[in-house]
């Protein structure tokens, strides 16, 4: 008796997961928004600042109030109170774009935007924070006072640059659960026997994770693998037979997959000797065979599809003789097996 159950056992375990980028915190920055009342901060702002802020009357009625409204905002923010920060950053803005409309509020617009912009960050709305970034470097790009390569403008520009990444990234966690939950559903269709079900599901996830993890992947393995196994339960073995060998074209690249490419190559194995094939399926039995020794030691209870298989393959072709060694060590396993289960249920009364 053939078997081959031992190459799905090796993609249960299969889990998506996505490498990380690490993403900088967006910078908090004033463009030329500077408070007119705070002697202390007006002395260090540059010379070029210094020239903007004459543009903006330090005596507009809606200055003191924005400055309140921003310092909530960067308290709230900071102190991770995100609906109040949301709520005063929100307000600046209205302010600062009631302020541009009278041709005074240009620079604290910017700020505006970006603190904003900042609390949608932190709540993880980078969808809501990218346009608001991309405004903010529009407003401060179109301010005379600031030339090109300003260190706010550059700012920003980084915050913009963290968001679009950070979507990026949010997309890929976001497909990457999608596929997961794809898989987990061919893995069900699998042990009900709708193998056909399973077969279309891993169809659907191995171009996605093929663009994620790369073809040659051992995630593109594992899945080449599980629809290899659905092809043949369905007796569709060309269609198995080229997914076992791709699956072993990749494991060939990793040498820590011994394990993998012994189930791999049993299972391909199966696929020719169920059609009598049985030229093509003793080497690749054999070889499955000495992995799985070369990896678990040649007495090893993994040994036992191997040994199965092959002294299966031999008693169909009248090998009795080569057949019985391989019969005589799976005997000596199992035995070895049932007395290991005795003794552990005798210890655990």
């Amino acid at each position: 008796m053939l078997n081959a159950g031992c190459v799905l056992a090796l993609w249960r375990g299969f889990s998506l997961q996505c490498a990380m980028v690490a993403l900088p915190c967006l910078l908090l920055v004033c463009v030329l928004a500077t408070h007119s009342h705070s002697h202390s901060h007006a002395q260090t702002q540059t010379q070029t600042q210094t020239q903007a802020q004459a543009q903006v009357p330090a005596s507009a009625p809606a200055m003191d109030e924005w400055t309140k409204l921003e310092q909530q905002a960067t308290e709230h923010y900071r102190s991770g109170n995100h609906a109040a920060a949301l709520e005063a950053a929100q307000r600046t803005v209205t302010l600062a774009e009631r302020e541009q409309a009278a041709s005074i509020g240009t620079a604290r617009l910017a700020s505006s935007l970006n603190l904003l912009a900042l609390v949608h960050q932190m709540q993880g709305d980078y969808t809501a924070a990218q346009p608001l970034l991309e405004r903010a470097v529009a407003v401060a790009v179109a301010i005379e006072a600031l030339p090109a390569g300003h260190p706010n403008i550059a700012a920003l520009q980084e915050n913009l640059a963290a968001v679009e990444q950070a979507r990026r990234e949010q997309a890929v966690r976001e497909g990457l659960q999608h596929v997961q939950q794809l898989n987990e559903q061919a893995l069900s269709h699998h042990e009900l026997g709708d193998h056909e079900a399973a077969a279309a599901l891993y169809v659907q996830v191995l171009p996605i994770i093929e663009s994620h993890f790369g073809s040659q992947s051992l995630e593109v393995a594992r899945v080449k693998g599980s629809l290899a196994d659905a092809y043949a339960a369905r007796k569709q073995y060309e269609q198995a037979e080229a997914q076992y060998q791709q699956m072993l074209q990749i494991l060939d690249q990793h040498s820590d997959q011994r394990i993998a490419q012994s189930g791999a190559l049993s299972a391909l194995g199966v696929i020719h000797y169920v059609q009598r094939q049985y030229g093509k399926a003793q080497p690749l039995f054999q070889r499955a065979l000495a992995l799985m020794e070369a990896e678990q030691g040649v007495d090893h209870e993994s040994l036992l599809p191997m040994l199965d298989n092959l002294s299966t393959l031999y008693r169909a072709t009248n090998r009795r003789i080569e057949a019985e060694p391989l019969l005589r060590r799976a005997a000596a396993i199992r035995k070895a097996q049932e007395v290991k289960a005795r003794a552990s249920d005798q210890r655990s009364r």
